[in-house]
């Protein structure tokens, strides 16, 4: 199970690597897929499936062994909701901003509980939390702190489009602000001066 989580991770990273290195074609389909299967793999992790599913294994369980399913639960839905973040921030999806700060938050209190039950009880599962917890705080807290500029100029050349695009994302509400990003796409692209070549 830990060297598919580790190869589904690694086309997570594909993904972003492509997305900030030359806006190499595909990338964003790469870094959906990648998201998209980790997330589901920790909400797995989390509730289980069929017999071993949460609450089965809840009500059959010992009262000393209730603490680690609880916490299963926990990191596999705080891991879920970091990997989502992930995945709102590289594509400037709104409530991005929010969904990190909710990462950053269940993270800490993940690593507190990790340290507080498993630290000295349970090393393996505490190894097992905390390098994933470290993992995904520093690159949430990557997005806490590096400014939404200069990540635009990071993976787009074109000032203009970038301009564009910072608007739209801090303006989520304005929807001219979105359709002059996506006519300058096209443009881009050449569609809109066909059409109009055609017309």
């Amino acid at each position: 199970m830990r060297g598919l989580e580790f190869l589904i991770a690694f086309f997570v990273l594909l993904g972003i690597m492509m997305g900030y290195t030359a806006q190499i074609p595909g990338g964003h389909f790469v870094l959906m897929i990648g998201c998209g299967t980790l997330a589901i793999f920790y909400i797995i992790l989390a509730f289980g499936l069929g017999g071993n599913f949460f609450i089965a294994r809840l009500r059959n369980a010992e009262p000393d062994e209730k603490p680690y399913i609880w916490m299963r639960l926990l990191y596999g839905l705080t891991f879920t909701l970091a990997t989502v973040s992930i995945y709102w921030h590289e594509r400037f999806l709104p409530m991005a901003t929010t969904l990190v700060y909710l990462s950053t938050f269940l993270l800490t209190v993940t690593m507190f509980l990790a340290i507080y039950l498993f630290e000295k009880n349970d090393p393996a599962m505490y190894r097992f939390i905390m390098f994933r917890s470290i993992v995904f705080s520093a690159m949430v807290i990557f997005y806490v702190l590096t400014p939404l500029p200069t990540r635009l100029a990071w993976r787009f050349e074109d000032q203009y489009y970038r301009e564009l695009l910072q608007y739209s994302i801090e303006n989520p509400d304005d929807p001219q602000a979105k359709k002059n990003v996506r006519d300058y796409e096209r443009k881009s692209r050449g569609e809109i001066f066909i059409e109009e070549e055609v017309e």
